[in-house]
């Protein structure tokens, strides 16, 4: 017989797969974006920050992979039944959101507009 998750892993995966995912695509499009250097608000991101063009890209394509890693082992662990090891991935990932705003907060202190 199967093992049952409980009602938690459910809820939250339900709350994490659509963050990562959103995560991963704004900063996949972002990391994209400044790559082909496309006019717009992701394309040149980097020169506002005061950070290299590599060094954006750098740290726009870890998050999106580390987010798309994530949802992969969700899924994965929900579809194995795998209920600690999905506890210990759901703290990961409030982890690493936690970092990616604190991260956020840091680049825009360091942010400053045209004029």
């Amino acid at each position: 017989m199967p093992k049952k998750l409980k009602i938690h892993h459910t809820l939250m995966a339900l709350v994490t797969v659509p963050i990562c995912f959103t995560l991963g695509a704004v900063y996949l499009w972002s990391a994209y974006s400044t790559i082909t250097e496309r006019a717009g608000l992701f394309g040149n991101a980097y020169l506002y920050y005061h950070v290299t063009k590599l060094q954006y890209v750098t740290y726009t394509l870890s998050i999106a992979l580390i987010s798309l890693l994530f949802i992969f082992f969700q899924l994965s662990f929900f579809i194995l039944r795998k209920s600690k090891k999905l506890s210990y991935l759901y703290l990961a990932v409030f982890g690493f959101i936690i970092i990616v705003v604190l991260t956020e907060v840091l680049l825009h202190s360091l942010f400053k507009g045209k004029g």
